[in-house]
């Protein structure tokens, strides 16, 4: 009879329905196969990940059954099962004691790390929590023993008991801004973290938070308000640690009881972060810091210059006083080369933009039909025109009228000279006349543009001719060439022109922009000029621009 009464049992106890930890498995990209219960079964569905073994007595049999997740893990956002999207919202108990896992990332549909999620995974060396996550609940990651950097995201509001505890490999902890409360226990035994920085949020630090962190040599706490402290938090750190807390809060600190334990406190200036808008041009370097001040110096590379701070600030080296957390950018660029036309209208210049410093820049003059380039504003002739550029450089392109080469004269011209005639081509000399003399055709055929004539001539005192002498009658033996010879000054604030009767005289700035033209209809004209400065003056089209300093 017994026999059958355990045949019996054995028959049911096959045909008992298993039942299972999760809902449905399915195998992620990474090449782990997760499970996953159903949380929300209508929409929005969502699902957690979970352990497979139900029958699970103890934390260790999770995975009794069922292959363990190992390698670098990615937890996707979403899975499908039976033809249904389910968004991944949490992360239960799923991975503890998965010891061959080597790195996590989880995904930011996650809100939520519960109790034990990646509990003693051994060989987890990085784990990615993502900014949507609220809480870390207690050992959360307790026991990975050779994770060596975490950083708790800004959406964070608490850490868990234990939550790191016995993070041995651990080297360095970012806390985010969002955490008001440090759990018991939360880094107890991270024997490798040197340095903890307590955000300004934190209110509370639980008891033995940071007891046994043998290599804690900073603390920095941000908060105003020294958090509340549980016991022995810092028991048995460092004996050379410090305590830095920002500018204007030592007091605070050295009053609280709590705090007092740290012997060795001090102030600790707000962060600076330096950068550049690029690092091949230049560096930043901090001169010094202090709660006082703080001075950084721009230094451009060989062939580049600095140009500004991001907030528009030109001083170099700058001294600032900061309150807070600082990061300052150094702009820097090449070398810029800036041209203009004097006159539009006569022709174009093409190279400007910026060039490397400590190189050679090429610009160009284009005149427009009927026009020569003259020269640029620094006396070069070149065109095109290669320059060494050592600095930023402005350049102004002239341009003149083309008029014949060749003035031929079929009389000889009879000039009464009194004193001293002196004739050039663009600053050549071609002839000086020291008598009166009679002047022939081949004088002139080195001569350009043309100077209006007058009846008759008389050079009782140097006079320099720098364009061609324009004769009025060829055929009746004229003795007398013609000549502007207008004279040009300041008196008053204004500038005066003598002797340009009959012609257009124009006033110009130094970028050759036309300020002003007057007809000469009377022997001395007056012009008004904005502010103090050099002006030029020019009589008709041809006749040279003569420069007139002003002072009002």
């Amino acid at each position: 009879m017994k026999r059958i009464i355990l045949l019996v049992f054995m028959v049911v106890g096959v045909a008992l329905p298993v039942v299972r930890a999760y809902d449905f498995s399915v195998q992620v990209a990474s090449g782990q196969t997760l499970y996953f219960r159903v949380v929300s079964s209508t929409a929005p569905y969502t699902v957690r990940v979970t352990y497979p073994n139900s029958t699970a007595t103890d934390i260790h049999d999770l995975y009794d059954g069922f292959a363990k997740p190992t390698g670098n893990l990615i937890i996707p956002s979403a899975v499908t099962y039976n033809g249904i999207t389910y968004s991944v919202t949490y992360i239960a108990t799923a991975f503890a004691y998965c010891n061959g896992l080597t790195s996590v990332v989880i995904p930011p549909s996650v809100t939520g790390i519960a109790v034990n999620a990646f509990r003693d995974c051994t060989s987890l060396i990085s784990a990615e929590i993502p900014n949507s996550v609220a809480a870390l609940d207690d050992r959360a990651f307790q026991g990975c023993t050779s994770l060596s950097d975490i950083s708790v995201p800004n959406s964070v509001v608490s850490i868990g008991t234990s939550a790191f505890e016995g993070c041995i490999g651990l080297t360095n902890a970012n806390i985010g801004n969002s955490i008001v409360s440090i759990g018991n226990s939360a880094f107890r035994g991270c024997s490798n973290i040197t340095s903890i920085t307590i955000p300004a949020s934190v209110t509370s630090i639980l008891s033995y938070a940071f007891k046994d962190c043998i290599s804690l040599r900073e603390v920095v706490s941000l908060a105003a308000i020294p958090p509340t402290l549980g016991s022995d938090c810092f028991y048995n750190i460092s004996d050379s640690s410090v305590l830095n807390t920002l500018c204007g809060h030592l007091s605070v600190y050295v009053a609280s009881s709590d705090w007092s334990s740290f012997t060795i406190v001090q102030e600790k200036p707000y962060d600076v972060a330096m950068e550049v808008n690029d690092r091949v041009m230049g560096r930043v370097d901090l001169l010094s810091h202090s709660c006082d001040s703080t001075i950084v110096y721009a230094v451009p590379n060989r062939g580049y210059v600095f140009r500004s701070w991001d907030d528009g600030s030109t001083q170099n080296p700058r001294r600032m006083t900061i309150a807070n957390d600082t990061s300052v950018v150094a702009n820097f660029s090449e070398g810029v080369v800036t041209l203009l036309s004097a006159n539009d209208s006569m022709g174009t210049v093409i190279g400007a933009g910026l060039h490397k410093l400590d190189t050679l820049a090429t610009v160009a003059a284009i005149p427009a039909n009927g026009y020569r380039f003259h020269s640029w504003s620094d006396s070069s002739v070149q065109n095109p025109y290669t320059f060494l550029l050592e600095r930023d450089t402005q350049l102004i392109a002239y341009f003149a009228e083309i008029v014949p080469e060749t003035t031929y004269i079929y009389d000889s011209v009879y000039i009464e000279v009194h004193d001293t005639l002196v004739i050039t081509r663009e600053d050549t000399i071609i002839q000086t006349v020291y008598d009166t003399v009679l002047m022939h055709d081949t004088v002139y055929s080195y001569i350009y543009d043309t100077v209006f004539a007058i009846d008759t001539l008389w050079l009782f005192d140097t006079i320099y001719l720098h364009d061609t002498i324009y004769i009025k009658d060829t055929t009746t033996g004229i003795k007398d060439i013609s000549v502007v010879n207008a004279k040009i000054y300041s008196s008053g604030g204004k500038i005066m022109v003598e002797g340009a009767e009959g012609n257009n005289v124009m006033l110009l700035d130094v970028n050759g922009r036309l300020l002003a033209t007057k007809q000469g209809e009377y022997s001395t004209m007056e012009f008004e000029v904005p502010i103090s400065g050099a002006y030029f003056v020019r009589i008709g089209k041809h006749f040279r621009a003569k420069k007139v300093v002003v002072i009002k």
